[in-house]
């Protein structure tokens, strides 16, 4: 029974899916690598029935909005939200890379808040510099 690693994981993933439990608490297991399985619990799940929160809410960037009111959408129906929890969707523009392009942090490009707020401050300040000589 020798199965290369990334069989192995498709294999365990089918059997996850066939799992209502399993599918109503993660979201699509994805197959990364050689065969590792990453796991998501499902935010709405983990916020409402983790801390009792009455209002969640998600900041990602606007290319996120149709996905988040689906994602909203069926946990209402599933009735996943409890009485009186509101879920939100705040949107904001796109971080961009030194090319112009979206960064894509599930590519491996992993950016801190921190450099990116001091990256942000420096090219402010350097035209305001300009300004004021």
């Amino acid at each position: 029974m020798k199965q290369a690693p990334r069989q192995i994981a498709t294999a365990i993933v089918e059997q996850l899916q066939a799992d209502p439990a399993f599918t109503d608490l993660c979201l699509e297991p994805q197959i990364a690598g050689p065969g590792f399985i990453n796991l998501m619990i499902r935010p709405e799940r983990l916020a409402a029935e983790g801390d009792g929160a009455r209002r969640v809410v998600y900041v990602t960037d606007a290319g996120q909005a149709n996905h988040f009111a689906g994602v909203f959408q069926v946990a209402e129906r599933a009735g996943w939200i409890p009485d009186g929890a509101r879920l939100e969707h705040v949107p904001f523009g796109l971080v961009q890379g030194e090319d112009g392009t979206k960064l894509k942090t599930r590519a491996g490009v992993a950016v801190r808040l921190r450099e990116l707020r001091a990256d942000a401050g420096a090219r402010a300040v350097t035209p305001l510099r300009y300004r004021v000589k």
